[in-house]
């Protein structure tokens, strides 16, 4: 929404509050306010995109100005549409009312009844699929107001709603167009050249007046698109019947721009429309379609997108074929919330451990549990050091790295550093730093620098950067171990550190996530505020007494200071000088992330005094090989603590050394606060997004009891009758990194070599970063979410079948699936056979996919392969069994655990 715009806005919110205040309208200033108050309500919902304030202001009108009949019937309406949009129960007795009070007006009853005749049949299908046996359904549409308006990101910028250009880096805006009255919706070309987006022109009376008449807003939608260095802004295409549009994505190839057009007539379509000469390509047209969240598929031939629905539980997405020979419309139903049905069967349980415990079965595995026992299995994954893992074991003979302490991996895998750039760096320093390392790993294995300054050579023998991420994705694969390495995966999020590509990444999981994943939280606790990748990330190895009195301890000890402590302290007198004093970063994350919880019932003044407590937590690099100050150990620094007793929680900690920092993390590890946001996000993980409060209490219990056993509290959770509930079943959306690894188990899938796994989670192509989860890249502390709709929406089902159809069809590159197999175990899992529309439907996305990638073959290259020539127009041939799979790996069904 533009600065103008809300202006206006605002204005008129003022206006009508100071008139409601008198007290003393006449019938037209009356007239006037119902009108304008209409005007920004409808403004709310279409622009803004709050619904809930919208529906607010519908239902102020509706009591204030129900004499008006025109306003009242458009409130009532709009009121309809923004609760049919939330998925609200009201918004069925809103088109009745509409229906019993202003059956004159014509348009609105007979729209109103339209949509009630939807939503009925709607509540059939729902009640249907709920039961498992969910008929065809052509009613599946669903009204919306424009979401809020979401920025596309070009580089370092952003892009807001009013085309404004900001640089968060410099705090530097500027608008990209001065030129139209309102804008919203900006949406980023694959070129990052131009921006499209929504405006409206026409004059706020007379849209007001047209409102109050039941004429609804006279404004004139357009699609525009301007130059992200704001040149050469321009209509491309502006329709009189159109109330609203909203452009959602560019084609792959920009040529095309994705849009949502709502016409007067009452319909919304989906079009294309062209970015050169404003021609539109309808696809797809119905009463009041609620298309959200649209993307393209990569080879621009589909388009997905979902819909709200009258279920909060349920997500509905769908896959729309740009060309009509690839094939039929698909719906796609993902149930997030809980499932009714009977109880659960020995097999019911077995696979539903299997998915909770682990990343999935493999085939034979149903067998293994059923034989064992449920409660044998649970209690031998509970002990995962008495489980045998020869396979990994295998695997991970050669990767030295997983092994090697913080001085050896700094030695054998750090970048070169050259001594004078050993150096305490500050936040602002660090892109700088990553620069001139990036140089220095270049020049090290060249010509002998002609400096002067000593240069450690890189190590013939160093370990491959991607060994932690290759590791991650075998143990996940292989390991018999799997609820440790489940575990691992949820701490890894829990005590997240943004780790990158980082040369200290293996020793961070491997020395403080790994060996505690069951253990006590205490020791987990303490071993990750020990560790110079948490202090890093979080700057506690720069939080410091004040500067005067650093620099008046520094005096001091020159007298008293041996020859090497004095050497130790010139080594780091860049950072002193540059002492800003005081950072709570690492103790606001410990409190609200990492223990307590953001509702946990501490103060900001305990924050202030945990970051006193935990000043001196340093790093050191000294004598080191290859590191700078922020790469090295632990080290507390009495010369930047902040000296005297400190109250946190109400609890005194006595003034010393290093010990203030364990009695701190003590208190918390134990702290009622911990253990019931512990046991909440743990039972999220393992039992549903909105866990059980019953399994909260029992196993927050168990946690204070324990003194934070990790091992016991699960069990806890493992053993409730809430987790092995029907309605537990199936309940969680796998992440990216689930989904990939139950496939690849699912698939019985055999590797070529080591680097086949690393491929899955590093570079531009690995399926797990592109469906959106960063393994060890996260940039926030709070890790990766642990919920289904964080992972679920358009352009996340498209890169989640496209992964299905390419393991399916071999075309992962060095991955070969057992098809038979496959299809045996996903049989087993309860997974239904695809229809013969959905097998269809999903041989036509792999054919697209083959057709969009043999362009890049020549016309005579094509013909020496035995292929046809080019243009023949004929479809690649998919083998039968991976049209099977791929349509069974790309279910609903199987997105879940």
């Amino acid at each position: 929404m533009s600065t103008r715009m809300k202006g206006h806005v605002v204005l008129v919110g003022a206006i009508l509050a100071g008139l409601l205040g008198t007290g003393a309208l006449s019938r037209a200033q009356t007239t006037d306010a119902a009108a304008l108050a209409l005007e920004s309500a409808i403004q709310k919902q279409l622009v803004e995109g709050d619904l809930n304030l919208a529906i607010t202001r519908y239902g102020a009108i509706l009591d204030r100005y129900g004499n008006q009949r025109h306003v009242a019937a458009q409130a009532l309406w709009r009121l309809a549409r923004a609760q049919d949009q939330l998925g609200l129960p009201d918004a069925r007795q809103s088109y009745e009312r509409l229906l019993r009070e202003h059956s004159d007006n014509a348009a609105l009853a007979k729209a109103a009844q339209l949509r009630l005749t939807t939503l009925m049949e709607d509540e059939d299908w729902i009640a249907a699929d709920l039961s498992g046996t969910a008929p065809v359904a052509d009613s599946w549409s669903w009204p919306a107001g424009a979401a809020s308006s979401q920025g596309g990101n070009v580089g370092q910028f952003v892009i807001v709603s009013d085309l404004t250009l900001h640089n968060p880096a410099t705090g530097q805006s500027r608008r990209l167009t001065d030129g139209v009255r309102a804008t919203a919706y900006p949406v980023l070309s694959p070129t990052g050249r131009s921006v499209a987006y929504a405006s409206w022109s026409g004059d706020l009376r007379e849209n007001i007046a047209r409102v109050a008449g039941g004429q609804g807003p006279g404004r004139a939608a357009e699609l525009r698109i301007v130059g992200i260095d704001g040149t050469g802004d321009r209509l491309v295409t502006r329709s009189p019947g159109t109330g609203w549009l909203r452009p959602f994505a560019w084609s792959p190839d920009g040529r095309q721009i994705l849009t949502v057009f709502e016409r007067r007539t009452g319909n919304r379509q989906i079009a294309l429309v062209s970015a050169e000469d404003g021609a539109i390509l309808p696809l797809k047209s119905l009463l009041w379609l609620s298309a959200r969240d649209m993307s393209f598929s990569s080879d621009g031939r589909f388009i997905a997108y979902q819909v709200s629905s009258p279920v909060r539980s349920r997500l509905d997405l769908f896959l729309l074929p740009i060309e009509p020979d690839i094939g039929a419309e698909r719906r796609y139903s993902v149930t997030l919330g809980s499932q009714r049905g009977a109880p659960l069967t020995d097999t019911d349980l077995a696979i539903h451990v299997l998915n909770r415990l682990g990343f999935g079965p493999r085939i034979g595995d149903i067998e293994r549990v059923k034989a064992m026992g449920v409660d044998a299995y649970i209690a031998q994954q509970l002990m995962p050091e008495r489980i045998a893992d020869p396979v990994v074991d295998a695997k991970l003979a050669g990767f030295v790295g997983l092994e090697m302490d913080i001085p050896q991996l700094l030695e054998k895998a750090g970048p070169p550093v050259a001594i004078a750039g050993r150096r305490r760096a500050t936040i602002f320093e660090r892109p700088a730093m990553a620069a001139e390392a990036a140089t220095a790993r270049t020049a090290a294995n060249g010509a002998a620098r002609t400096s002067g300054d000593p240069m450690v050579v890189r190590a013939a023998d160093r370990p491959l950067d991607t060994e932690i991420h290759t590791a991650r994705m075998i143990r996940a694969v292989h390991s018999q171990r799997q609820l440790n390495e489940v575990m691992v995966d949820f701490w890894m999020n829990h005590f997240n550190v943004n780790l990158g590509d980082h040369q200290l990444a293996p020793h961070f999981e491997e020395r403080a996530i790994r060996p505690y994943a069951l253990g006590k939280f205490e020791d987990m606790l303490r071993a990750v505020a020990r560790s110079p990748q948490m202090l890093s990330y979080l700057d506690n190895w720069r939080s410091s007494a004040p500067a005067d009195v650093v620099r008046q301890r520094l005096e001091a000890s020159k007298t008293t200071a041996s020859v090497d402590e004095r050497l130790r302290v010139l080594e780091r007198a860049p950072f002193f000088e540059g002492n800003k004093g005081l950072n709570e970063n690492f103790a606001r994350e410990l409190l609200e992330l990492h223990t307590m919880g953001v509702d946990g019932g501490y103060t900001q003044q305990d924050v202030i005094a945990a970051a006193k407590v935990l000043t001196g937590w340093t790093i050191s690099s000294h004598g080191l090989v290859n590191g700078r100050e922020e790469d090295g150990v632990f080290a507390f620094d009495p010369l930047m603590h902040v000296d005297g007793d400190k109250v946190v929680l109400g609890q005194t900690i006595k003034s010393g050394g290093v010990e203030e920092g364990e009695a701190l993390l003590k208190m918390l590890a134990r702290h009622p606060s911990t253990a019931r946001y512990v046991s909440t996000k743990l039972a999220r993980r393992f039992i549903a997004d909105d866990p059980p409060r019953a399994v909260i209490e029992e196993a927050g219990q168990t946690f204070l009891r324990t003194d934070g056993d990790i091992r016991e509290v699960v069990r806890t959770i493992f053993m409730s009758p809430q987790f092995r509930s029907r309605e537990a079943v199936q309940a969680k959306i796998k992440k990216p990194f689930e989904l990939v690894a139950s496939a690849l188990r699912a698939v019985d899938a055999a590797f070529e070599d080591l680097q086949a796994y690393g491929d899955l989670l590093t570079g531009n192509q690995a399926p797990v970063g592109r469906m959106g989860e960063k393994l060890y890249n996260h940039e926030a502390p709070d890790g990766n979410p642990d919920v289904g709709p964080a992972w679920m929406n358009s352009n996340a089902l498209l890169l989640r079948l496209d992964f299905a159809n390419r393991l399916a069809a071999d075309k992962v590159p060095g991955i070969k699936s057992n098809l038979s197999s496959a299809q045996t175990l996903l049989t087993q899992l309860g997974l239904p056979k695809p229809t013969p529309l959905q097998i269809e439907h999903t041989r036509s996305m792999m054919q697209a996919a083959d057709a969009a990638a043999s362009p890049a073959m020549g016309g005579q290259q094509n013909m020496m392969m035995g292929g046809a020539p080019a243009g023949a127009g004929t479809k690649p041939q998919v083998d039968s069994l991976a049209v099977t799979v791929a349509a069974m790996l790309g279910s609903p069904q199987f997105q879940k655990r």
